[in-house]
């Protein structure tokens, strides 16, 4: 439970009306005429006159992906691209027809009208390695996480090498392989990067560099996926070959998983990609393994949303990619065959329970972690070691405590089983920009970083052991002069009897995406309930309904159901609202999100100072306030405010507990204060103030009886009343 109020933000949305009605009126055809001029990117020139040649000349190229989502979207959609380029250029060869424009649009023509484009994908990978069809001249390596890390290995420079490759393209990585790239160079193979990642000062030699960071770029869009970058060099390559439609009407819905995995910010192209993905979802056209896994999870396609993806899609891909093998999700999104694409969806499911599992375990040693080292939550940045914890997963577990705890978060672990090195993965929070500062200290203090990469939301490093304490008392005094805000999220007010109904939600689905920078409405309701229930085996969730009989719900909120019961018409609720589907009825679904209680509209007797009580007084109030906070905090670590403790929670809480109403009272500002100062003396809570107004608290195991003598100022204050 946070002791903090729920501020909200009253603000129209007409601001957004033009992209909804944009978005819902869009035509399927012709869509990639609304897209932004590929050729703006720099770079986009040379790269595209490069990868012709090759694909004409019928070079040995080789696509470097990398192991999440994105990486494995970005590949999958070039590796898709470049065979049934590689195919038809063949076609026309063997014909004795020139790689004419005319030729080429009237022959990928004929390969879309008959359904033959999906088939022209890999063979089934039958031993480790990357997946080659060797027809073709075509490859795509996935780096392993722990073996290789990120972007290009040393170990994947001498396979490239070795194998003789003549072209090797960069996606979702590549931008900080300088030292790579030249060895490549130097054994006469030609590099093309793309890539979306921060760029450095100097940019790697490759004969092309596509990437919307790039400090010379004036591309409107910067907030590309690694996967919407290859998405603009197959447009660039329709535009130059004038075969418009081609190509990015077959991958769009791959490319748009990067969008959504990497949480790119939904401008106008990006909502654009993801809308025309859901159309071509919802016309049963998917890609195969995607509309398996769909049908697996009970996902239905006409009513998907960006909220389907980000939660239920994205956690497969990418679990293979940090636990197990990234081969079997870019497997699955280049299948053809349905037998195959159901054995990789299979593969996936199993390999994401896995990783939950796993999860849990390092959630749980973080949260020891912190119970421990409490002082730690005062920083700006949350720093965590998780010793021997898979370096898979604790990207996930930065992120569960950044969403916790309101503060950007770093979370280390050992590298490869070493002691020496840690590896490192951060999530940012809000207005933050993580990587801003991690980037600064990386250019002033170089010797503290073995690497480091990414972009605002999301960072990874490597750092030697030894200079753990070294990096955070640096990283923290750069981040102190950084500001911190929650992200501006805008709340629709929505009384009691006017929450949006099934209709208005099936109108509102035709304006998805709503995610990273484009919220979907979040209503506020606040009113009296009715047939409150704990829901699931545990007890976990909540469920409740409203005065008019709206259900909703709240999952994994257990104590949702006895703060409700305490102000039975004063309940506020933050709710999301979506569509259920069960047994083929359509329904509205009303998720809380959040919720507060309000003040009590009858007056109490405030405690105004615990100086000049009597001793049973003092005793009895510090129980009372013991036990509110023991009882009802969600962890035993409490963030804290005086003011909306004492207005609410205080009277609230001590009357359920004592289940006596008619003795309420509550306390001033200053008694809630002395009565942390006393129980901080006695050891029973530790305080570690964050701002003038909120307090860290952390809720001590108690071993031994407790002496109230033993606190200086209780003492100080019995004196006072014996005198």
């Amino acid at each position: 439970m946070h002791f903090l109020p729920v501020k909200l933000q009253m603000e129209s949305l007409n601001n957004s009306a033009d992209i909804d009605a944009a978005l819902a009126s869009l035509p399927p055809e012709n869509w990639q005429d609304s897209l932004l001029d590929p050729f703006a990117l720099p770079d986009m020139a040379k790269f595209i006159t490069v990868l012709q040649q090759a694909l004409i000349e019928k070079q040995k190229i080789l696509i470097y992906g990398d192991y999440d989502l994105d990486g494995m979207s970005a590949a999958a959609t070039l590796y898709l691209t470049l065979l049934r380029l590689k195919y038809a250029l063949q076609e026309l060869q063997n014909a004795g027809e020139l790689e004419t424009s005319p030729k080429l649009a009237e022959f990928l023509q004929t390969l879309q009208s008959s359904g033959n484009f999906s088939k022209i994908v890999a063979q089934t990978r039958t031993d480790a390695g990357p997946i080659i069809q060797a027809d073709y001249n075509l490859a795509v390596y996935i780096p392993d996480r722990l073996q290789e890390g990120y972007s290009i290995s040393e170990k994947a420079v001498n396979y490239i090498i070795s194998e003789k490759y003549d072209l090797v393209i960069t996606v979702d990585c590549g931008v900080k392989s300088a030292a790579e790239i030249e060895k490549l160079n130097n054994a006469g193979i030609t590099v093309l990067v793309s890539d979306h990642h921060e760029c450095p000062e100097i940019l790697p030699p490759a004969a092309a560099v596509v990437n919307p960071k790039r400090e010379d770029s004036a591309y409107a869009n910067r907030d590309l996926s690694g996967s919407a970058v290859v998405l603009k060099i197959v447009q660039a390559l329709e535009q130059s070959w004038r075969i418009k439609g081609f190509l990015t009407s077959e991958i769009v819905e791959i490319a748009a998983l990067g969008i959504i995995s990497d949480v790119m910010q939904l401008s106008w192209e990006n909502c654009l990609i993801v809308r025309i993905a859901f159309n071509k979802i919802k016309a049963g056209k998917a890609q195969v393994g995607l509309a398996i896994l769909l049908q697996k999870l009970n996902l239905a396609p006409q009513r998907l949303t960006y909220a389907d993806v980000a939660f239920y899609i994205c956690p497969k891909f990418n679990a293979c990619g940090r636990i197990s093998d990234p081969y079997i999700g870019l497997s699955c999104l280049l299948a053809a065959k349905s037998d195959f694409a159901d054995k990789c969806v299979e593969e996936l499911l199993a390999v994401n329970e896995q990783r939950k599992l796993m999860t849990e375990k390092a959630a749980e040693l973080a949260e020891n972690y912190l119970y421990a080292h409490a002082e730690v939550l005062q920083n700006v940045i949350l720093c965590v070691p998780l010793s021997a914890v898979h370096a898979g997963i604790i990207g996930i577990v930065a992120a569960k405590l950044q969403e916790k705890y309101l503060k950007p978060c770093l979370c280390f672990t050992n590298s490869d089983d070493s002691e020496k090195i840690l590896k490192a993965s951060g999530r940012s929070y809000g207005n933050f920009d993580l990587y801003k500062v991690v980037n600064t200290l990386f250019h002033r203090r170089p010797e503290l970083f073995i690497s480091f990469g990414g972009h605002k939301q999301a960072v990874g490093l490597s750092i030697k052991s030894e200079d753990f304490p070294k990096f955070t008392a640096a990283l923290q005094e750069l981040a102190a002069n950084e500001n911190l805000l929650p992200e501006n999220i805008i709340y629709k007010y929505s009384a009691a009897d006017n929450l949006p109904d099934l209709p208005e939600l099936l109108q509102r689905n035709a304006t998805e995406p709503y995610g990273q920078g484009r919220r979907a409405p979040i209503y506020l309701y606040c009113g009296a309930y009715r047939n409150i229930a704990a829901l699931g085996k545990e007890g976990k969730h909540v469920r409740l309904e409203t005065a008019t009989g709206k259900k909703l719900l709240a999952f994994n909120r257990p104590e949702l159901q006895k703060m409700c019961t305490l102000t039975p018409n004063n309940v506020v609720l933050l709710l999301e609202a979506g569509i259920n589907e069960y047994r083929g009825n359509l329904s509205a679904q009303y998720v809380i999100k959040n919720y507060c209680l309000t003040p009590l509209t009858h007056k109490l007797r405030t405690v105004m100072n615990l100086q000049g009580l009597k001793a049973t007084t003092i005793y009895q109030v510090l129980v009372d306030y013991y036990l509110v906070l023991s009882k009802f905090s969600a962890s035993a670590l409490v963030y804290f405010s005086d003011a909306a403790f004492v207005a609410t929670y205080f009277p609230l809480l001590r009357a359920y507990l004592h289940n006596e109403m008619q003795t309420e009272y509550t306390l001033s500002v200053t008694a809630s204060i002395q009565c942390r100062q006393i129980l901080a003396e006695l050891g029973i809570i530790s305080v570690f103030p964050l701002t003038n107004e909120v307090q860290l608290l952390k809720i001590n195991r108690l071993q031994q009886k407790i002496n109230l003598q033993a606190a200086p100022s209780y003492c100080r204050w019995v004196q006072n009343e014996n005198k």
